[in-house]
């Protein structure tokens, strides 16, 4: 195997993962945290992706598992970085964990809900939001612990692409 500047070849060649990132009371964790949330509140999915992408997602799903509570998409489309931040952060249920789905990592979406860290609740941004992925959330939000979801609707999202 090469290696450019100290990276082997077959890393830079390997397609990019979901990429998840875990916010939890003002810092940013990784992946790999063992907290546990013992919430008894439902844990709440907002989606956040260009154009409309992620409305059109919620009313696939919809129409796959019925009605949905807790759950909420937002559109970059025709609107400013600042206003953005503002949305996202009404949209979020202040004392709910939040797990927060977006399209492109490093997007304006991504960058906006990372911008929400000041919030006290766990957040969890997961980038290349996908149908597998969003239903995994839904159907497996009440069973699992908080880490443990973000875990298995990673995965779930990872297992729909073939």
């Amino acid at each position: 195997m090469r290696f450019i500047a100290g990276v082997m070849l077959q890393q830079l060649l390997k397609p990019p993962a979901i990429m998840v990132d875990r916010i939890i009371n003002n810092m940013e964790i990784s992946n790999n945290s063992s907290s546990e949330s013992t919430s008894s509140k439902p844990v709440f999915g907002l989606i956040v992706t260009h154009s409309d992408i992620g409305s059109e997602l919620l009313k696939a799903a919809e129409s796959i598992v019925g009605p949905l509570e807790h759950l909420a998409a937002l559109s970059s489309k025709d609107v400013g970085f600042d206003s953005l931040c503002r949305q996202i952060q009404n949209a979020i249920h202040p004392d709910n964990d939040t797990v927060i789905m977006v399209d492109y990592f490093g997007g304006s979406a991504h960058i906006a809900a990372r911008a929400l860290r000041k919030l006290k609740t766990q957040q969890t941004i997961i980038s290349g939001v996908n149908l597998p992925m969003l239903l995994s959330f839904i159907t497996k939000r009440e069973q699992l612990t908080y880490p443990k979801l973000v875990e298995v609707i990673r995965t779930d999202a990872i297992r729909g692409i073939r």
